[in-house]
């Protein structure tokens, strides 16, 4: 018997109990749509799905102990279900995840934790998106903060006063958040005024890029122009284009044109939000892997079928 069938058997006893408080800490209706959180777990970045890293981690604990940050810990039945009883979790009370930190996906002898090409491409891996607090935040409270803006490494985080406010408070930006928790650890507030909620699908941080290109060489490509046109810069440019191959692209959006030009450049993988379907068909004719890396996603929030 694998260990994980042993562990959900013997979870399945207290499934009963505990359904009542998952599903009240699990996704909420807002406005037609529905948030893409698992318990609010936070899962390490790089597992590209609580799905795919529930169907390969073994609960091995080697991320667990090896972890430098001392922020992830054991899950218990509500933060992925039965399937993930025993696997990482990341938990900010004692720590975060670094974004220059990957020590989890070197260890992960199931590679449940996917290593990234590069330093670049991981700090922009998603764990997970803060979210403000207001009835629990200092600066609701008469007193001045602005500790979870000056940690933030992403600097998704900044310090807004409003008309006739007395105090700035936290505004979180979701296209630059990471979910490292860094905001959440230093947070002064009891209880939290500032918590990071977990995405049960992989998620980049593009910030103001369009694209995004991670080389095998450890170089950085970035496009702020939405379409083909800085592709084709890059293609033309005789230094630039073999450095495209075997490369990890990210996009908001990919159609026919990009994939063609994508496919020429022998780009290795692309994770996109948008793919259009005859690009899936360039991308699948030219054996360029793909991956949907999140489905429609406005900040946290998600439209489901």
């Amino acid at each position: 018997m694998k260990r994980r069938d042993f562990i959900a058997g013997a979870a399945g006893a207290a499934a009963a109990c505990c359904a009542h408080a998952e599903a009240k800490a699990g996704g909420a209706a807002q406005d037609g749509a529905r948030f893409l959180v698992v318990s609010g777990a936070v899962a390490p970045p790089g597992v590209r799905s609580v799905p795919r890293f529930t169907s390969r981690c073994s609960a091995c604990g080697l991320c667990i102990s090896s972890c430098p940050g001392k922020a992830l810990r054991a899950a218990g039945l509500a933060a992925y279900g039965l399937a993930g009883m025993m696997m990482p979790r990341l938990d900010f009370k004692n720590g975060f995840c670094s974004p220059d930190c990957h020590k989890c996906a070197d260890v992960c002898p199931a590679e449940a934790i996917e290593k990234a090409m590069s330093p670049g491409e991981r700090a922009r891996t998603i764990a997970g998106v803060a979210q403000w607090r207001p009835p629990e935040c200092i600066t609701r409270k008469g007193s001045q903060c602005g500790l979870c803006a000056e940690r933030c490494p992403a600097k998704a985080i900044s310090m807004v006063k409003g008309e006739g406010e007395g105090f700035a408070h936290p505004v979180v930006d979701p296209s630059r958040c990471i979910g490292c928790g860094k905001c959440e650890y230093y947070c002064p507030a009891k209880p939290k005024a500032i918590a990071v909620s977990g995405l049960e699908v992989g998620d980049f941080a593009f910030g103001v890029d369009a694209a995004v290109a991670y080389f095998a060489d450890g170089g950085e490509w970035s496009a702020q122009e939405a379409g083909e046109a800085p592709l084709a810069a890059a293609a033309a440019d005789g230094e630039l284009a073999p450095r495209f191959a075997g490369a990890h692209f990210y996009a908001k959006a990919v159609g026919k044109p990009e994939a063609e030009m994508l496919s020429r450049l022998r780009v290795k993988r692309v994770f996109a939000r948008r793919v259009d379907p005859d690009a899936r068909k360039t991308f699948a004719r030219n054996g360029v892997a793909l991956t949907r890396i999140f489905a429609g996603v406005d900040g946290l929030r998600v439209e489901l079928p």
